[in-house]
């Protein structure tokens, strides 16, 4: 009988340490969305039962270059997910600068929308890059 508890006791403590290391690398991936717009994409888009990182490549190349430059124009052929790569982009730019002023410029109303729908969603009054 002792057995059988001293089993439980010890699949007990290895559940405990799982959920520990879990809560520890949400909380290591959480600070490193904070400073890298690929990893706060990633973060948003992560789904646990999928096989693959949730950023092709041509997506965290399109990040990198929208934080190298400034000022910049983003062309894919359709359906590359450029709206929604942008969108989140701006979620985490107006995380770090709440203020910051930005003008999305789609080719119909229907992408307009969803932009709007997007923020909503996401932008909400406690929601901070910055940890702030």
């Amino acid at each position: 009988m002792s057995n059988s508890k001293s089993s439980i006791s010890t699949a007990s403590r290895g559940c405990a340490t799982t959920t520990t290391a879990r809560q520890a690398t949400i909380a290591r991936t959480i600070r490193l969305a904070r400073t890298d717009p690929v990893a706060f994409l990633r973060y948003l888009l992560l789904d646990p039962a999928a096989p693959a990182d949730p950023m092709p490549e041509v997506h965290t190349a399109l990040q990198n270059h929208l934080t190298e430059h400034r000022l910049a124009l983003v062309e894919l052929p359709r359906d590359h997910g450029k709206t929604t790569q942008v969108c989140l982009r701006v979620l985490w730019e107006l995380g770090h600068a709440p203020n910051l002023r930005i003008k999305i410029v789609c080719a119909s109303r229907n992408y307009g929308r969803f932009s709007s729908g997007v923020y909503g969603a996401f932008a909400l009054p406690t929601y901070s890059c910055s940890g702030r």
